[in-house]
């Protein structure tokens, strides 16, 4: 079957942006922004609230799914499924680490990041986390090829002996 391919996480981590990028930009258009001066954060703006700009992100959790390969792919998808879902493990997590590592407590209690440069540094970090991806099956294929033709070239074991002109009759 062709889903159990090795190809196949790899595709999943490098075409899953199609879906997850729209929702994520869907969801930022509805999320609230702040001036910094009304929140005691600085002058000019936008703030977000952490929390809600965390939410927002949450479409690239999708690229996690690169890893069902592990339980149902076949040996090469097995290990591409290894490799690629690091790279979307990545992906997906990196908004979160930026945004917990970049926000500041405003005077109500609550986180806010400043969303401008923040949001910017996430998608850059998700573009690098996308060419990774294509050069990691670019990698992957490189080596599967070698695989398949140093196999290709090699005499198979049962057709040495019949061959070999030491066992002839």
């Amino acid at each position: 079957m062709w889903l159990r391919k090795w190809l196949c996480p790899f595709l999943w981590v490098l075409l899953i942006p199609v879906v997850s990028v729209p929702l994520s930009v869907l969801l930022q258009s509805r999320m609230t922004l702040y001036e910094g001066t009304d929140l005691s954060l600085g002058n000019g703006g936008p703030w977000a609230a952490r929390d809600q700009a965390l939410g927002t992100f949450f479409p690239a959790l999708l690229n996690l799914v690169a890893f069902a390969w592990c339980f149902f792919g076949q040996g090469r998808a097995r290990w591409a499924a290894v490799w690629a879902g690091m790279i979307g493990a990545a992906g997906a997590i990196l908004p979160f680490v930026v945004m917990l590592n970049t926000d500041s407590l405003g005077l109500d209690n609550i986180h806010y990041v400043y969303w401008i440069p923040t949001v910017t540094l996430v998608w850059l970090g998700a573009f690098n986390t996308w060419l990774a991806a294509l050069i990691a099956t670019v990698i992957f294929r490189v080596f599967v090829q070698a695989k398949d033709r140093a196999r290709a070239a090699a005499p198979s074991p049962a057709r040495e002996h019949y061959l070999s002109p030491v066992h002839s009759h």
